[in-house]
């Protein structure tokens, strides 16, 4: 669709002072067709920060009974471990059937 000849009359017309609505009437494509034409003609880019990033976890909120809680600060303590850590173990072995005591 874009050859030479209508890159250099989408420049020329800009140029002139036409905006891209103007162009883009005068040249027979849409708006906003002749603006990303115009962008990459002249080298803009756009950064994919999005693609870049990994997936959000969600975190999930989980209620530990007080001694439960106590029982397990201890052993964390004891083992160096963050307690979030302790608490996600304990949980996982629990959705994979293993049946060991909590703390």
């Amino acid at each position: 669709m874009w050859t030479s000849e209508a890159d250099a009359e989408l420049v020329r017309l800009k140029k002139a002072g036409f905006s891209f609505q103007e162009v883009s009437e005068r040249m027979d494509v849409t708006r906003n067709a002749a603006i990303s034409r115009f962008q990459r003609i002249h080298g803009k880019t756009y950064s994919r920060k999005q693609a870049k990033q990994p997936p959000k976890t969600r975190q999930l909120h989980v209620f530990i009974p007080g001694e439960l809680y106590h029982r397990i600060k201890v052993r964390c303590a004891e083992s160096e471990m963050p307690i979030s850590k302790a608490i996600r173990a304990l949980l996982e072995r629990e959705f994979l059937g293993e049946t060991t005591p909590a703390a």
